[in-house]
């Protein structure tokens, strides 16, 4: 009902507030309309039948506040709230996420059903998210984790694993680089320790260690962060670059890799990540070149180190016809990038958990010396050739069970059907990996947010129970390609420090140990455990100066 009072000389229309002009109701109906057709006509995915499916009545959008907006606490994020609705919609159901339907696995057996048995060769892919495969990689070079299904992926895999993953590598050359850089670590321990002790969070620590190891094994670089400043600025740069894309990144974070392509400018707009993503494109490619560079101004006066190097053999055996350029870039990425967010963090909450369980200190260090004649000098020497301690072995797959650094594994992608009962997965889906959920699945796990060793282990035997695991690393066709070098540098960083030092709680007072509560950006797709010292006393005087007189 409008009616008109006069304002000024003028009639104005005197709009009533309880009866709005109907033009605007037709139009935001009319829009609504638009919106849900155009959706069912272009953007829905298709569902599965036979599947469990969580109910999205929003179109456009689907179930995207799963992951939007970003966590703020342990309980907001992605890998809780997809456990949560399984216990609503059962262990494997489907997601409408924007304009895919993602199929989430939040179970032990629905993992194995999934990545494992039958369907091993049919998810072996990964999908191509814009975030990162169209903003972060400008040069189309990924690691080899996160390239696609194809011939360069398999070229690349088999490449890295013949010449620089494989067994044989991992029990000789690879284990004695390990042992050598954790060596260095804890002699730089030693010099800082007064009386007696040190307290430290071990997190830059271990990073520093772990670009040693990669730098060596890839380009025979030996990186010196205690006597070189500029080692020291060059190995935080990488470190600080590598640790921003991996949390820009994330398939879990950015809700505009599953909304349609007409619609992403609009959260661009809100978003630097575009602008971020090509500086640290370039800030990562200098450092790189750095490293290539150096190892091709080596080649004819070669140390040791460049000469057991893979760019090194790479251009000595004239191996371009097995791998191109791109290929080989794809290589040296993972080797730099792929363990920063695994080694020095699972090492860090291992020590936590070490500190509050002064049981199984007791028990690794007595399990470990008896493999080594109760020598601890023997012990320091020879941990690396071989991981004959079952009980340090079981210290190491607890540690990567109960964190879980990656809580939701990097996205999968099927290149056939899956058949799983009645309901036909169909080619080209993307799958999730709920690892948290897997990993700490009460079903297969005894207590599962506590930390126990000996579930590991084979009661009869005390050997290593090998029909139990864990999804730290992923599973299937597509798991960590660098999950042997992993493991191998936390086994010899838990067997020196647990000869060294005696592990106990720092300064600081914990008030949990669960790993998601003690995330300090749990939007993030790795689990980043808060700053927190431990304190590393002296433990053997007499191993301790054996190792300060190591050259």
């Amino acid at each position: 009902m409008v009616s008109s009072i006069p304002v000024a000389g003028f009639v104005m229309p005197e709009i009533n507030p309880e009866l709005p002009p109907g033009g605007i109701y037709a139009i935001a109906v009319s829009l609504l309309v638009a919106i849900v057709v155009i959706d069912y006509l272009f953007t829905r995915p298709r569902r599965i039948k036979n599947l469990p499916a969580v109910p999205s009545r929003i179109p456009v959008w689907g179930s995207l506040s799963i992951l939007f907006p970003q966590a703020k606490s342990s309980k907001d994020s992605p890998c809780s709230k997809f456990e949560e609705l399984a216990q609503k919609y059962g262990d494997l159901y489907q997601v409408r996420l924007g304009t895919r339907n993602v199929v989430v696995a939040n179970s032990y057996d629905s993992i194995l059903r999934l990545w494992c048995y039958h369907n091993i060769r049919n998810n072996n892919s990964r999908p191509i998210l814009h975030t990162f495969h169209g903003i972060l990689s400008q040069s189309k070079v990924y690691t080899v984790g996160t390239t696609p299904f194809g011939d360069s992926y398999l070229r690349s895999r088999k490449y890295m694993s013949s010449r620089l993953l494989n067994e044989s590598s991992n029990r000789k050359y690879n284990s004695t680089v390990i042992s050598d850089e954790a060596t260095k670590l804890i002699k730089s321990m030693l010099a800082n320790a007064e009386y007696g002790f040190v307290e430290v969070d071990i997190t830059r620590d271990c990073q520093y260690f772990h670009l040693a190891v990669a730098l060596i094994l890839t380009y025979g670089y030996e990186i010196d962060v205690c006597g070189n400043e500029e080692d020291k600025k060059l190995a935080d740069e990488m470190i600080y670059v590598e640790n921003y894309i991996t949390k820009i990144r994330s398939h879990i974070q950015n809700v505009q890799d599953y909304l349609p392509w007409i619609i992403r400018p609009f959260f661009n707009l809100f978003s630097s990540k575009s602008s971020i993503s090509k500086q640290l494109y370039v800030r990562r490619n200098k450092y790189l070149t750095k490293f290539q560079n150096f190892t091709s101004c080596n080649m004819n006066g070669p140390t040791e180190y460049v000469c057991r190097s893979l760019i090194y053999n790479y251009f000595k055996n004239g191996d371009q016809d097995k791998l191109n350029k791109d290929q080989l870039g794809s290589i040296c990425l993972t080797m730099v990038s792929a363990g920063l967010d695994n080694t020095p963090l699972n090492f860090q909450y291992a020590m936590i958990q070490l500190s509050q369980s002064p049981h199984v200190c007791k028990t690794a260090r007595l399990k470990l010396l008896e493999c080594f004649d109760n020598d601890s000098i023997q012990a320091w020497d020879n941990c690396h050739v071989e991981a004959s301690c079952p009980y340090m072995v079981a210290i190491v797959k607890e540690t990567l069970r109960l964190f879980t650094v990656l809580p939701m594994c990097l996205p999968r992608e099927t290149t056939r059907d899956i058949v799983l009962g009645d309901a036909v997965i169909p080619r080209g889906t993307t799958l999730f990996m709920n690892a948290w959920a897997g990993n700490h699945d009460k079903t297969r796990f005894y207590k599962p947010l506590e930390f126990i060793p000996e579930r590991w282990l084979d009661p009869e035997s005390g050997l290593i129970d090998c029909n139990t695991r864990h999804f730290s690393f992923g599973a299937g066709s597509r798991m960590c390609l660098g999950n042997n070098l992993a493991f191998k540098e936390l086994y010899v960083l838990l067997c020196k420090f647990l000869l060294m030092f005696d592990i106990s709680p720092g300064p600081n007072e914990m008030e949990t140990l669960n790993p998601l509560e003690l995330n300090q950006f749990p939007e993030s797709i790795a689990i980043e455990p808060i700053e927190l010292q431990i304190r590393y006393t002296i433990r053997d005087l007499t191993l301790s100066k054996y190792v300060e007189a190591v050259q």
